[in-house]
């Protein structure tokens, strides 16, 4: 059974392969294409299209929802550059195999996404 890690991609509205050397081509691409400073300011019709153009340019795949049971949710830490960060992880599976979702722990996206899931499981984990 597979197993593949995604997150949240906000300029593309849509999730993308972590690690991934075409996905990380295709976001090189579009940054540059979009500039720093447009890119800094996330989201807008005109990057998203810019960024699915280049994703599927270089082709890196790209979904736009997640399904599957919730097998697991997890909080994880992560080291880049001397730093560390937190990292919610939450666990699908689905007849093609398991989808991990990795997502910065202070991002509106992964705050949502644990109120979400504390409502429907009654807790989250505890950070490690």
């Amino acid at each position: 059974m597979a197993t593949r890690m995604m997150q949240r991609n906000n300029l593309a509205d849509a999730f993308v392969l972590v690690n991934d050397e075409q996905t990380n081509a295709a976001l090189k691409a579009a940054r540059e294409k979009i500039g720093d400073a447009e890119w800094k300011k996330g989201y807008s019709p005109e990057n998203k299209a810019i960024v699915r153009d280049a994703l599927k340019e270089h082709g890196a795949r790209y979904e736009q929802a997640l399904k599957g049971h919730l097998v697991g949710v997890d909080v994880a830490e992560t080291q880049a550059n001397g730093e560390t960060f937190k990292k919610l992880r939450v666990t699908l599976e689905n007849e093609a195999g398991k989808t991990i979702l990795s997502a910065d722990m202070n991002s509106e996206f992964a705050q949502r996404l644990i109120t979400k899931l504390t409502r429907r499981r009654g807790s989250m984990p505890a950070a490690r």
